[in-house]
């Protein structure tokens, strides 16, 4: 455990869980995290418990590692890791070696207006320095009846905002994919909802004017409009590969698996794809083996 993680686990060791999962400290603006609570957790009674619940439920592990499964997809998570279950999936922890200590964070919070971080659905994440620093911020502002409340949920936003940055910084194209969308266009909102819970079907333009009852011509056009000259179909394919670069480097299935779940219905397309996206001249597979692969060879030597 690294030593801001040891201030963090410290931190929280005494506040034990909280009386009320569903209660917590509040924020008012659409994308601040209201309703916040954090709690830490050092045993492994929750095991293959199958959860679902209606609010956010940010798991962060600081020691050991951690299977999670959620709705019909698995991540592998060391210390350091973490990921971001939203509302209404199904999920559950499952632990490799019981013998090794463990310790992982739970921040549960509601959003009036989830936009903001959909991109930070099914991807697992990892902290940094700023990610420590801010987790050390929340864990010394919250402290039971003397919460400040006020400030917990402006760093939770902090530290949503920093993984969003994060992600923005491991796959560029992300940063164009939003480039000018704001939360208040409602359009806009509607369609990057159903690209984000419908990407793993063979996702067609057609099909996504006719959910938003426009033209495709007409979608195509405020598409570019609102991102700044992207187009739609760039947009999907883009979403799609740097989906399938998350799952290769943070769980061990299978390449046709991991195509079928990011919507590729041919292999050849996604090797196609994948080729002129990542154009390292790493296969599926080896970029599967260099990210996760090596991943765990590492810590399984620490």
């Amino acid at each position: 455990m690294s030593r801001v993680a040891e201030k963090i686990r410290k931190s929280l060791k005494d506040l034990g869980n909280p009386s009320s999962y569903f209660t917590g400290v509040s924020g008012s603006v659409n994308c601040i995290p209201t309703n916040i609570t954090v709690w830490m957790i050092e045993n492994r009674n929750d095991a293959n418990h199958q959860n679902l619940h209606q609010r956010f439920c940010t798991s962060i592990t600081l020691s050991g590692e951690t299977f999670v499964r959620i709705d019909d997809k698995s991540f592998h998570l060391n210390a350091g890791e973490g990921i971001v279950i939203f509302p209404f999936q199904t999920h559950r922890f499952q632990y490799m070696d019981t013998s090794k200590p463990f310790c992982r964070v739970h921040i549960n919070f509601e959003m009036k207006d989830d936009t903001c971080v959909l991109p930070l659905k099914n991807s697992p994440f990892s902290f940094g320095e700023k990610e420590w620093a801010i987790m050390e911020d929340i864990a010394g502002k919250y402290k039971g009846l003397d919460v400040d409340a006020e400030n917990t949920a402006y760093l939770l936003a902090l530290l949503l905002n920093q993984l969003l940055i994060n992600k923005e910084r491991l796959f560029p194209e992300f940063q164009n994919m939003y480039n000018g969308v704001t939360i208040e266009n409602k359009f806009m909102k509607d369609l990057f909802r159903y690209i984000n819970e419908n990407y793993e079907k063979d996702l067609k333009i057609v099909s996504i004017a006719k959910h938003l009852n426009v033209s495709e011509s007409h979608l195509r056009y405020l598409f570019r409009k609102h991102t700044g000259g992207m187009s739609l179909g760039k947009f999907i394919k883009q979403f799609k590969i740097c989906n399938s670069l998350l799952y290769l480097s943070h769980t061990d299935k299978n390449i046709q698996d991991v195509a079928r779940e990011c919507g590729y219905s041919s292999m050849s397309t996604f090797y196609r794809s994948f080729g002129r996206y990542l154009k390292t001249g790493d296969s599926p597979l080896h970029y599967q083996n260099r990210k996760f692969s090596a991943k765990n060879q590492k810590k399984h030597k620490e």
